[in-house]
């Protein structure tokens, strides 16, 4: 079960730090986009986009698409929301606008609690030949994080994915890739989790000996010339409906 208020929390919480630390999300969002305009073109009448944020991918979105209407939703209101028409609340319970050309999202469906019915939610919500546009996150994920505390996301693998859009869309991509990013401790590591939201798995508060067994660990299974890595394993999709 995926503690959906802990999650509002944690992010709602990393509002003003994430955007600085956000590079990988950035860069996926980019991906994304490159990858739609190859695809599927720029024109899409009507937008929407699950997951805003901060507005990374709403602005990429704003900047490089031809549209009439754009909603974008996120679980936590703000600033981005002022301008928009913005649905707040859990993707999985709204009600979504119907017959939308797009919807697109970026490092967001990882946080869905019940993944194929949740697809299932947005084949309804697109207009005949809509596409359905987003990154996740695989089973790589944060390895060095799940091998020490025992505690990850339930990633699928890409191919169990692609298994739930067959018959329900045409997969025009599915892509997955790892990016590394360095830090020089593992102290570095957790600021820079806390500093993006993404420490919404866990409520209780470490205590020093959690913490200094975390370090040890790290520093003992995942030490490099360059300092300690964080793994991430984005994918990466482009579904059309059938």
């Amino acid at each position: 079960m995926i503690d959906k208020e802990l999650v509002k929390k944690r992010f709602k919480k990393s509002l003003s730090t994430y955007d600085e630390n956000a590079f990988v999300q950035e860069k996926m969002a980019s991906n994304l986009l490159w990858h739609l305009n190859n695809s599927c073109g720029k024109n899409f009448s009507k937008i929407l986009e699950i997951g805003c944020g901060t507005g990374i991918l709403t602005n990429k979105v704003k900047s490089s698409l031809l549209f009439e209407l754009l909603y974008t939703n996120d679980i936590v209101e703000s600033d981005i929301s002022k301008e928009l028409n913005f649905i707040c609340g859990d993707a999985e319970i709204i009600d979504f606008p119907m017959n939308l050309d797009l919807i697109i999202s970026n490092a967001t469906f990882q946080w869905m609690e019940d993944f194929p019915k949740f697809i299932k939610k947005c084949l309804n919500s697109l207009a005949p030949s809509g596409i359905l546009a987003f990154t996740t996150f695989g089973i790589n994920n944060f390895k060095e994080i799940s091998d020490i505390t025992k505690t990850k996301l339930d990633y699928l693998e890409i191919s169990q994915m692609n298994e739930i859009f067959n018959n329900l869309f045409s997969i025009l991509l599915s892509k997955e890739e790892e990016i590394l990013l360095n830090f020089s401790t593992p102290k570095d590591v957790l600021k820079y989790i806390q500093k993006t939201g993404t420490n919404a798995l866990r409520s209780t508060n470490w205590t020093k000996t959690d913490f200094k067994n975390f370090c040890t660990n790290y520093q003992k299974n995942f030490s490099t010339e360059k300092g300690y890595n964080l793994t991430f394993n984005p994918y990466y999709f482009i579904l059309r409906k059938n």
